[in-house]
């Protein structure tokens, strides 16, 4: 009764507070009750972390290291949680805005971080389903569609991430899909600006000049 011999240390040290043995066997009670409570808390994040209960079990790794500081299974489980957590929300970003593979620097990105959580394993247990949806969708974006484009040969056309297109009655694109930016400006002809999302068996787009000024 671990507690019980606690309060009994403590009270005998209230009336001796020079006691060898009360000092001594307080100590060792603490360091008892500092054992099973980290053992208790253990138990708990484990449990929760199992459950996909991530933040609780975070949360009970946390306290198990505020009791000491270099407990390992605590400090494995916290960076392992942190790990599970960032992989699942920058997935998360990348599921909810698919149109952003256009970008090299995003595609390259989403690729790394595909690989990162094929390698963590507590990814398989709380996330399985969305890792599995960036795989396809990493797959899909990958392959190049073919677009067209049709001006009045009198805008300069710029396509964002690919360059100078020039004026041109139709042209044909080769990208991948995703989001870019097309604008057009010709000499008496207010600045054109359109945001196109590539996909499969899309209708050519027109880019003509709309204002005159």
């Amino acid at each position: 009764e671990l507690e019980k011999a606690k309060s009994g240390f403590e009270r005998a040290l209230r009336m001796r507070p020079s006691e060898a043995a009360a000092t001594t066997g307080l100590q060792q009670v603490s360091a008892q009750l500092t054992s099973r409570n980290i053992a208790s808390l253990k138990t708990k994040a484990e449990r929760y972390e199992n459950s996909g209960q991530l933040q609780l079990a975070l949360q009970s790794y946390q306290e198990a290291l505020a009791l000491t500081g270099n407990l390992q299974f605590a400090l494995d489980g916290q960076e392992r949680i942190q790990t599970t957590l960032r992989l699942t929300k920058d997935i998360e970003r990348v599921l909810a805005d698919p149109a952003m593979l256009s970008s090299d620097k995003e595609f390259t990105a989403a690729q790394e971080l595909l690989v990162e959580a094929n390698q963590h394993e507590a990814l398989k247990t709380t996330s399985a389903e969305k890792v599995k949806k960036l795989s396809t969708l990493l797959e899909t974006a990958s392959k190049p569609l073919e677009i067209v484009l049709v001006s009045d040969n009198e805008l300069d056309i710029r396509l964002a991430t690919v360059g100078n297109l020039g004026p041109f009655d139709r042209k044909t694109l080769t990208l991948r899909p995703g989001r870019y930016l097309i604008t057009g400006s010709a000499d008496g002809c207010r600045d054109v600006r359109k945001t196109i999302v590539v996909e499969e068996g899309m209708n050519p787009i027109a880019i003509l000049c709309n204002e005159r000024i």
